[in-house]
């Protein structure tokens, strides 16, 4: 108990320590670790982010912040990433660059303890082909359905399901506090899941969420087509709950149909809000990720 005081009063200490906050808010697709990262290294007076390829996907990329993806966090556990602070000797002083998907969690977390907080959010167009594509190509690695890979997935985007007593739902944006067994849903996806041998990656992300929903649960369907479909129809959702953060923080909105082809009006809506001094090395970067996100696109 000693123990686990102490351990609460570090994490209320480094919570506390954070001045200056800038939380990057995406759906799936708009690139948002990899521009976080850009963010980042344009900013000035900004700790600088780390990136690299995910090897198990086809050209995503992860760049690791001060916080857990908040899919990840179970009631009363901390968020903050202990290695994130030391492996990128962390300022406290300076900006800190976050990036997340939109969730009530992440929502409730950022009304409570940074309601100050600089919220970039970075915004499909309804129906969105370019991103669904870009999105569906990247995670459409086939997986076979096995005990490791189950766990592998659920650990990284529903760690909720791994929980044994009733906790606060975490798959909507509805600020509610009804809690809910997850024992149930768990079952579910098991059953569905080893149902098929293999699954694109990109399912599983419908199917959580078709079992969360109570909807109808989805078989393995090798038409990439119809992943894309849905991905684009997913886009009118994901607009309706950004908008929770446009309506209640200090936020900028950079649509994602603005860097399709070129980083210029990224940096210049960027500039709108933020002192910004990225190099020529982030632009070259910038430029070879949104070509190679074209050459993904085209085939």
């Amino acid at each position: 108990m000693i123990f686990l005081m102490f351990l609460m009063q570090l994490i209320d200490m480094k919570l506390n320590s954070i001045k200056k906050l800038i939380y990057v808010v995406y759906p799936s697709g708009l690139g948002g670790e990899f521009l976080s990262y850009i963010i980042s290294h344009s900013v000035i007076d900004c700790n600088k982010n780390s990136v690299f390829l995910i090897p198990d996907l086809n050209g995503a990329w992860h760049s690791p912040c001060i916080f857990r993806f908040f899919a990840e966090i179970q009631e009363n556990e901390t968020p903050i990433l202990q290695n994130y602070i030391d492996d990128h000797n962390v300022d406290f002083s300076k900006w800190l660059v976050c990036r997340d998907h939109h969730r009530d969690n992440l929502y409730n977390f950022l009304i409570n303890n940074f309601p100050d907080v600089k919220i970039i959010v970075l915004m499909p167009e309804l129906n969105d082909e370019y991103f669904a594509k870009l999105c569906t190509y990247k995670t459409s690695k086939l997986l076979d359905a096995t005990e490791e890979n189950l766990k592998d997935f659920i650990s990284h985007n529903y760690n909720e399901f791994f929980s044994n007593v009733p906790i606060t739902r975490n798959w909507n944006h509805e600020t509610s506090e009804t809690l809910i067994d997850y024992r149930p849903y768990m079952k579910r996806f098991r059953e569905k899941f080893f149902h098929s041998k293999e699954w694109f990656f990109s399912e599983l992300w419908l199917l959580a969420s078709s079992i969360l929903n109570n909807g109808s649960y989805l078989e393995h369907n090798p038409n990439i087509e119809e992943l894309i479909r849905g991905r684009r129809k997913a886009y009118e959702n994901d607009i309706k709950h950004l908008n929770l953060y446009i309506n209640n923080f200090d936020t900028l909105v950079i649509p994602g149909n603005i860097y399709k082809k070129s980083y210029k009006q990224f940096f210049k809506i960027l500039s709108s809000k933020f002192d910004i001094l990225p190099s020529e090395k982030i632009k070259k970067e910038f430029k070879l990720w949104i070509d190679t996100n074209n050459k993904i696109i085209n085939g």
